[in-house]
């Protein structure tokens, strides 16, 4: 997984990331005269979560995936004010540093937020938005206290080697991002997190892990105006899953603020998915980008699709038992 050391406004971070191309699935440089796609993985996960993305028809882009400040390989302090300002600006030095041209930026939980926030901020860095499953602009105090409780087993389990703590932390995190589906994807990625979660969140990482997965989410949370989606110059593709646990009101009113500002926006609801949707359902989600990308960007017909999708992380999640076949397709859904 090829690096970038990128000097933020709290310190130099090295970020780890993916390009892949209809040509290669583990490209240093992204094609020219293709739309590229830069995907910002949520909370919790790294960018092995949008492998199903880089494995359908979206392959005839560039796409590009990072893990985020405080994920994965990229790691990172991670300050108690972090916000989606300094977080957009993290994204748009990133990409400053591999020379990556203007994106379609595809964001999923906080990487929603984080896209939404370079699409007022970061103007030139962005050619569309695909926004999954986004966040409250004022998060109801239940749920910041459910992600507070998250850490605090996390915190116990790490800290006493409290195995039981630790599980429940994760029985926690697997609620919020798949509504308890279980799929051999699921666990592969999962047991692919593990590691990394124990050497970034662990010991004095602790205090990393409460600051992204819990102080982002009230940090600086002041609600975006109409004034300020009036900024967005780009059109907009929101998805937003419906299942039990998810409020649809949370896309609607992203949608009725985007529209009153003159966004040209489109709300899609995927039915039955859970938080992170593109996870369970991915072909549901893969064909809505898709056809978003060829409808807005691609007016003298679309790029050929490659024969070969497979991705830069097949051979790790084959380690981890994991295999193409295992998973049931939901072309159904």
């Amino acid at each position: 997984m090829p690096s970038s050391k990128v000097k933020t406004s709290t310190g130099t971070i090295e970020f780890h990331y993916t390009i892949s191309t209809p040509f290669k699935c583990d490209a240093k440089v992204v094609e020219k005269d293709l739309p590229t796609l830069l995907f910002l993985h949520g909370v919790y996960v790294t960018s092995v979560s949008w492998r199903d993305q880089f494995d359908s028809s979206l392959r005839r882009f560039n796409l590009v995936a990072v893990d985020m400040r405080g994920h994965g390989a990229t790691g990172g302090k991670v300050p108690d004010t972090y916000s989606k300002v300094e977080a957009a600006d993290d994204i748009a030095r990133f990409m400053n540093s591999i020379q990556l041209p203007t994106c379609h930026i595809v964001g999923v939980d906080i990487g929603a937020d984080i896209a939404l926030q370079m699409a007022m901020d970061q103007l030139s860095k962005v050619a569309s938005l695909i926004l999954m499953s986004p966040l409250w602009e004022k998060e109801p105090e239940d749920i910041t206290a459910g992600r507070q409780e998250v850490a605090d087993y996390w915190i116990e389990g790490s800290l006493n080697k409290d195995d039981l703590a630790c599980a429940d932390a994760i029985y926690g995190v697997l609620q919020y991002n798949y509504n308890n589906a279980d799929t051999p994807f699921i666990r592969s990625i999962t047991a692919s997190h593990y590691p990394q979660v124990l050497k970034n969140w662990s010991g004095k990482g602790a205090e990393d892990f409460v600051a992204i997965t819990v102080k982002y989410f009230v940090n600086n949370r002041a609600v975006r105006t109409t004034s300020d989606f009036a900024k967005i110059n780009c059109p907009v593709l929101i998805m937003a899953p419906v299942d039990e646990l998810t409020p649809e009101a949370i896309a609607e009113d992203l949608q009725r603020g985007l529209h009153a500002a003159g966004v040209q926006v489109q709300l899609l609801k995927m039915w039955d998915a859970p938080h992170y949707g593109q996870v369970t359902h991915p072909s549901m989600y893969s064909r809505a980008i898709d056809k978003f990308m060829i409808t807005n960007f691609c007016p003298d017909g679309a790029p050929s699709v490659p024969k070969n999708t497979a991705t830069a992380w097949d051979a790790h999640l084959r380690k981890l038992g994991w295999h193409p076949s295992d998973e049931d397709s939901d072309d159904e859904n």
